[in-house]
């Protein structure tokens, strides 16, 4: 059987609704919050994203998009805690943190205070949320 797909575009598209998951994440993260809301942006916007432009999705396409997800969860994980980081020394020490200066060392600064487990808690939970709010879909889509 033919497919319409086409790879190519659609790896643009996954990475494209990956990044948008990732800024969906992060703003709800501004406000303090860890949802499944953000898990469900990463996994739709990136298995969407792949549809949309790739026209199809074969495995080869739930394969790239997986890997994207996995990839974006901890991206916007840490960008979350390197927000949170800049805040702080902003807030606290009156010293301005670039965002990357803030994602370059926040696994430094939790070690530091103790905290790595949070990271790999919040970690855990972000995955657990993202492929429980995409498995239906991608249920239906290996089928």
């Amino acid at each position: 059987m033919m497919s319409n797909e086409n790879k190519i575009m659609g790896v643009l598209g996954a990475v494209a609704g990956a990044v948008l998951g990732i800024v969906v994440w992060c703003l709800i993260g501004k406000l303090g919050y860890i949802s499944w809301i953000g898990g469900l942006a990463i996994s739709v916007f990136t298995l969407g994203g792949y549809m949309l432009l790739g026209k199809d999705v074969s495995k080869f396409g739930l394969i790239v998009s997986v890997v994207l997800m996995i990839v974006s969860v901890y991206l916007a994980t840490r960008l979350n805690w390197a927000i949170s980081l800049q805040d702080a020394f902003d807030e606290e020490l009156n010293y301005d943190m670039s965002l990357w200066e803030g994602f370059k060392h926040c696994m430094d600064w939790a070690e530091l205070a103790d905290v790595t487990w949070r990271f790999y808690v919040d970690l855990v939970l972000g995955y657990v949320m993202t492929f429980a709010a995409g498995f239906s879909f991608i249920k239906k889509r290996a089928a």
